[in-house]
Formats: C-alpha cells, sequence, structure tokens
C-alpha cells in the first residue's frame, strides 16, 4: 500500500519482491543500497507475518512470542524475543535468524526504521484497505504484478 504522497509501503512480507524494489530505487539513486532504500519506505504487514508463520509451523507455542514481537518498538526488544523463541522452540531457529537482516528490522520497528515518526504512526500496519481493492486494482493494473511493476504504473 501507498501512503499518500510519503512513499510508505506495507507489504505482504520479505521475499523476493522486496529485494527487487530495493533493487530497483538503487538503480535511481546509487547513493543508497537496495537495504538502506528499504529501511525508508518498508512496513510488513503484521497480519501476514502471523499467517507466514502460522503456514511454515502450524498452530505453536512460539505464537505469543511473535505477537510481541509486532508490539515491539526497540530493535533490543525484538532480537531478545527472537533469541527467547529459538532457545524455547529450536525449530523456529532458521525463520527467526533470517528476519534478522537490518531492513527487515526496520519495517518491524520504527527505532530501526527510517521512516519519519509522524508517517511510521500514520501508516498502517496491515494490508486490510488494499486487500479490500484488490477488484479495482486487478481492473487498474493488471493481475499478478510485481511490487516494482504495479509501482511503476
Amino acid at each position: 500500500m501507498v501512503s499518500g504522497k510519503t512513499m510508505v509501503f506495507t507489504i505482504v512480507g520479505w521475499n523476493a519482491e522486496a529485494n527487487r524494489f530495493g533493487g530497483y530505487l538503487a538503480s535511481i539513486d546509487p547513493r543508497l543500497t537496495w537495504r538502506e532504500h528499504l529501511q525508508y519506505i518498508l512496513i510488513f504487514c503484521r497480519t501476514h507475518i502471523k499467517r507466514a508463520f502460522k503456514k511454515k509451523f502450524g498452530p505453536h507455542a512460539a505464537t505469543p512470542i511473535l505477537a510481541m514481537i509486532l508490539q515491539s518498538n526497540s530493535k533490543s526488544e525484538i532480537l531478545a524475543y527472537f533469541d527467547e523463541a529459538i532457545e524455547k522452540w529450536p525449530e523456529t531457529k532458521a525463520w527467526f535468524n533470517s528476519k534478522r537482516a537490518d531492513w527487515i528490522l526496520a519495517s518491524l520497528s520504527h527505532e530501526t526504521s527510517k521512516i519519519p515518526i509522524t508517517w511510521w504512526q500514520l501508516a498502517p500496519h496491515h494490508t486490510g484497505l488494499c486487500e479490500s481493492s484488490h477488484f479495482v486494482d486487478n481492473e487498474a493494473i493488471g493481475r499478478k504484478q510485481t511490487l516494482l511493476g504495479a509501482v511503476l504504473k
């Protein structure tokens, strides 16, 4: 979701789409790496993060810790929750460790984000509005668009 002219994107999750979009931004402004560009614009959809975790692990005892991570505002708190989850549930190690990249942490916590605080507070941390506009979006830009493709249209 693009929140007005602020260019803050609430996206479904971490994947190659974010990498490609960041790469495109770096090609326009090479002063920043693709990861640094993403720290200025991304907020991950909390609902989709929960779904991704549930898809990977099913109903899991670590789910409450995931909820606390999504409510945290500090990097140290998030990393402590990651470590706690990994210690208690070793099967989650790869999943939580893969979220330690700076650009991912920036999309989870304002403390690590480079998004201005006002924009962070005003931007939705879910994709509910976008989800409800799928039909109109599909008519306007077509189906199965990449993040970069949709933004460039």
